[in-house]
């Protein structure tokens, strides 16, 4: 019988490396590969310094999945320097969610530039033996 090993993937953003002078999507420079089905069951950021940009949101995806909804950057989770945010719910349920490839870890942003910000984004998944 296989038994399930979690890990832990990690990827960083920070304005000067990745810029983010336009919304849409970002490729991290810095980012680890979430695999196909694995089964995401927690998405973690830590904001080193604050983001900047009037009215932009920012989702979180991986595996093909998107891992985080769009969220406002003025909620604490990224606007306040040294704030760890524990991104519940994964798309509005209190479930799992399994990736559908095997893919990198980035963000998107929405409704406006960013223009300053770091943040480290961790993301918590199982895999079966059989998968490690």
């Amino acid at each position: 019988m296989a038994h399930p090993k979690k890990v832990t993937a990690m990827a960083k953003y920070s304005f000067a490396d990745d810029g983010g002078g336009s919304p849409g999507a970002i490729t991290l420079n810095q980012t680890e590969s979430i695999p196909n089905n694995a089964v995401i069951t927690d998405v973690w950021t830590y904001t080193d310094t604050l983001c900047v940009g009037s009215g932009a949101t920012i989702a979180i995806t991986g595996g093909g999945v998107t891992l985080s909804a769009a969220t406002a950057i003025t909620n604490n989770a990224y606007d306040t320097n040294e704030q760890v945010s524990h991104h519940t719910g994964l798309i509005s349920s209190n479930l799992g969610i399994k990736a559908t490839s095997t893919a990198d870890i980035g963000i998107t942003t929405a409704s406006a530039a960013l223009s300053a910000g770091i943040f480290t984004i961790w993301v918590e998944y199982y895999l079966l033996d059989a998968e490690a």
